[in-house]
């Protein structure tokens, strides 16, 4: 499967969107960056981008990611759904450990797939 680069962004993120697209290109991706107003979710936003890219794997990326590399190896995530999150190391009452995932990177990889029943 092949990847396509997804977006969405609004009036105040407009100026991240061509230093973002122009590092995409170097890399030759394939690219969807749309401008949105402010009544769409992302879960919506992405199932469009589903809708346009059918049988692709969709990365979607803020307008504020900086991208040092290809994202051609996100392709080789199994499973439906993969974010790249923190995870840190909470103390709790009595000595015990608990692992948070704050959602803060900007990245999430959907493919429409085999997976749906959980990861392997």
């Amino acid at each position: 499967m092949s990847v396509v680069i997804c977006g969405f962004y609004g009036t105040d993120t407009e100026h991240l969107v061509p230093p973002l697209v122009r590092t995409l290109r170097a890399y030759q991706h394939t690219i969807d960056f749309i401008k949105i107003d402010g009544d769409a979710t992302k879960p919506e936003l992405i199932l469009q981008a589903m809708r346009r890219h059918p049988r692709k794997i969709i990365v979607v990326l803020d307008p504020d990611c900086m991208v040092h590399a290809p994202l051609n190896q996100l392709r080789h995530i199994r499973g439906d759904v993969a974010l790249l999150c923190a995870v840190c190391l909470v103390a709790v009452a009595r000595g015990t450990l608990c692992a948070a995932a704050p959602w803060s990177s900007g990245l999430a990889v959907v493919r429409k797939g085999s997976f749906s029943s959980g990861l392997n």
